[in-house]
């Protein structure tokens, strides 16, 4: 795949994810594909759901802390520390999924251009994010990604 069909098909990923459309253990078992709602990547009992793959999946946790890593810089380089703090505390997940809701809520002060820039330097990151993390998920269990037979 070269480089931009990868950047497309990252960002398809991300548009799952953002949409609520990917699928998840959550989603399978609600429509009977799984009996479980439970992570099959940890296995710690939880139920696997956009919030515990983007934020909670220990099985998914390397990848994720070079990601946040790098959204917390460019977070702290755009924004005021207190808001920064709060942001990264509070609304990470939203960050992750969708900058301009945080843009609405945080940048009414901020200029064009600096909206432009922080938005040019964040959603490379957080789809890049994601995108790791669908594929880590994919290595840890395979089936993951295909359309399986509904149990009865």
């Amino acid at each position: 795949m070269d480089g931009f069909s990868c950047i497309l098909y990252a960002a398809q990923v991300k548009a799952k994810f953002v949409t609520g459309t990917y699928t998840t253990e959550e989603k399978a078992c609600k429509f009977g594909y799984t009996r479980s709602s439970n992570c099959t990547s940890c296995g710690n009992g939880q139920v696997e759901d956009i919030r515990h793959i983007i934020l909670q999946c220990p099985a998914l946790d390397i990848p994720r802390k070079i990601y946040t890593q790098s959204i917390a810089q460019i977070v702290q380089n755009n924004f005021q520390q207190k808001v920064s703090t709060d942001i990264l505390q509070n609304h990470l997940l939203e960050l992750i999924l969708d900058s301009n809701n945080i843009i609405q809520t945080y940048g009414r002060t901020m200029s064009k251009k600096k909206i432009r820039r922080f938005t040019e330097q964040i959603e490379p990151v957080t789809r890049d994010l994601i995108y790791t993390l669908h594929q880590q998920r994919l290595r840890l269990h395979p089936s993951a990604g295909l359309n399986v037979k509904k149990h009865s």
